[in-house]
């Protein structure tokens, strides 16, 4: 059951659920405006969380239900009826990997010792909602600022935890919208989202919400996979990626993959190749080569690659 059903519409009532976050560089001069609000970007797995008069469930952003929600689901009980989006992250010592592996929809797999605790730690802070009518027509007209204080509103005082919600920072230049995500970069944090006082339309990816992350990161179709050599014998060394202009990226597994992992890829190249990874990278080259790729998690919330 996906999102569309659970709200008792079609599978396929459209391709994208919700609103889409596009990378602040390449938006066009002539749409960046101000004031901008900006929160922290949290390093975490986005999550909607639908209140139902008599369920709660928990969603991806491609719609697909996660796994191992439970407990969350029991905290947000009290909730007024809604759709609340968060950013899903867990208390326990954790790569995003490990996870984004515990919630995957389509695990079928017990959970070991670790990740029964990245589970029993789940929390999520929240940054928007969307009314039931919102989310079925795709849009409203209610701007960010009515609807983050709306938010504040219904939850606030309902949370238990450590769910929370993302302040917001009215930003009135780009040097200062620089700054914001520097300073949380320089944190250890991801980064920041800055979000124009704009409608919500559902599959918009433009300049109503824009993000600055530290290195560069794109979500990249794997079309292969390379045997390594040496200790990588039998293994794989490096995903192939689908890049920019018919070209590919190779990289290496990165931070939260193991030399089992690598060896499960070589042996079941299907797991990889076909999906969707983050393709993280120091910097992209004026010639459009990516530095020092890795690929980090497997994007099992995106239906499409940035490229």
């Amino acid at each position: 059951m996906n999102i569309f059903e659970f709200m008792e519409l079609p599978a396929d009532h459209r391709k994208h659920p919700f609103q889409l976050v596009k990378h602040r560089d390449e938006v066009p001069a002539s749409k960046i405006a101000f004031p901008v609000y900006a929160q922290v970007k949290r390093d975490g797995v986005f999550a909607a969380v639908v209140v139902r008069p008599d369920e709660v469930a928990i969603f991806g952003r491609t719609g697909k239900r996660f796994t191992n929600t439970e407990k969350l689901c029991e905290e947000f009980r009290a909730f007024p009826l809604g759709i609340y989006l968060g950013e899903m992250q867990t208390m326990a010592i954790a790569h995003l990997e490990a996870l984004s592996g515990v919630v995957n929809p389509n695990r079928t797999e017990e959970l070991d010792w670790h990740q029964q605790q990245i589970k029993d730690h789940l929390y999520i802070d929240f940054f928007d909602m969307l009314t039931f009518q919102a989310f079925r027509e795709g849009y409203t007209c209610v701007k960010f600022v009515d609807r983050f204080n709306a938010l504040k509103r219904r939850i606030q005082e309902k949370l238990v935890g450590y769910n929370d919600i993302l302040p917001i920072v009215p930003i009135y230049t780009e040097e200062g919208v620089r700054d914001y995500a520097q300073q949380h970069i320089d944190k250890g944090r991801e980064g920041a989202v800055f979000k124009l006082n704009e409608d919500y339309e559902a599959g918009h990816k433009g300049y109503r919400q824009t993000k600055i992350v530290r290195g560069v990161s794109y979500d990249l179709l794997c079309i292969g996979t390379e045997e390594g050599s040496g200790k990588y014998a039998n293994k794989v060394a490096n995903l192939i990626f689908q890049w920019k202009g018919g070209k590919t990226v190779k990289a290496m597994l990165g931070r939260g993959w193991s030399h089992e992992d690598a060896a499960d890829f070589f042996l079941h190249p299907e797991k990889a190749v076909g999906h969707i990874f983050a393709v993280k990278a120091l910097q992209e080259s004026s010639k459009g080569v990516l530095r020092l790729p890795k690929a980090g998690e497997l994007r099992h919330d995106k239906e499409s690659p940035d490229v």
